[in-house]
């Protein structure tokens, strides 16, 4: 993908700035879909002791999507620091 392929309305000057922004929007709006935001994950990983299983199976979500969601909130276990 190239900035000429972007509708006009973005902008083809503004280069992947813009795209990186538009990701975060959706990444947000997919949160909002999910009901997860970046606290309600953390707390739910604290109360589990970082168990991602068990984390999914509270938030009734698979545990890739837990994996992603601490990657796109920028979560990281204690452990894994």
């Amino acid at each position: 993908m190239t900035p000429d392929d972007l509708p006009a309305e973005i902008g083809r000057e503004s280069g992947g700035m813009t795209v990186r922004f538009l990701a975060s929007e959706r990444d947000a709006e997919l949160g909002q879909e999910l009901g997860l935001d970046a606290g309600r994950l953390l707390h739910a990983l604290r109360r589990h002791k970082w168990n991602v299983t068990a984390t999914a199976q509270e938030l009734e979500i698979c545990r890739a999507t837990v994996y992603r969601q601490m990657k796109r909130y920028g979560i990281t276990a204690p452990n894994r620091l």
